[in-house]
């Protein structure tokens, strides 16, 4: 590509590297995340980890991002989840989704299923507000969610798992533009 610079440089070799940086879930309970500030890191469990890589190209962060829970112990909590991100949205763009995966393994529930999911990153914002379908009959997008901060338990998230937490291995391919 041809840089503002007016110099060309290949997408994707040293001048352009991948850089890493940690995807950190955070959970809201019974107050409205902001995008910026708050929430509690929630814990992944007994083996769990995150990775994420991201570049910038042509004013726009180009980003993969991978969090899977343990098989036991992950504490989602209650509310809407979040996930950091490396650099804040556009000031000018006032809102963008990314498309991702959720495969909930069920936590203790009737089974494992395929989510669709998509991350909300509006102007300034530094984290990502998930959003999944409901129930497998609607196809409506909700905030993600392992446990209703209202009426918490088993069953009580978001996607519905009758008996168990929708919880497991979450991809995303993140992409807004950036002031950089």
């Amino acid at each position: 590509r041809l840089d503002i610079d007016g110099v060309w440089r290949a997408v994707g070799t040293d001048s352009n590297p991948w850089r890493a940086w940690t995807p950190t879930l955070r959970y809201y309970e019974k107050t409205v995340p902001n995008g910026t500030s708050g929430g509690t890191i929630a814990g992944l469990g007994n083996g769990g980890w995150s990775t994420a890589r991201y570049r910038i190209v042509d004013g726009m962060l180009d980003g993969y991002i991978f969090i899977s829970p343990g098989a036991t112990g992950a504490t989602l909590g209650t509310g809407p989840l979040t996930v950091d991100m490396p650099i804040p949205c556009a000031n000018w763009q006032t809102d963008t989704w990314s498309m991702g995966h959720l495969y909930t393994t069920g936590y203790g529930g009737d089974g494992s299923y395929d989510w669709h999911l998509e991350m909300l990153v509006k102007n300034g914002w530094t984290r990502g507000l998930l959003f999944t379908n409901p129930s497998e009959l609607n196809a409506r997008l909700e905030t993600y969610k392992a446990q209703s901060a209202y009426n918490p338990g088993t069953g009580s998230g978001v996607p519905y798992i009758k008996g168990g937490f929708p919880v497991g291995p979450i991809t995303i391919h993140a992409s807004y533009p950036v002031d950089v």
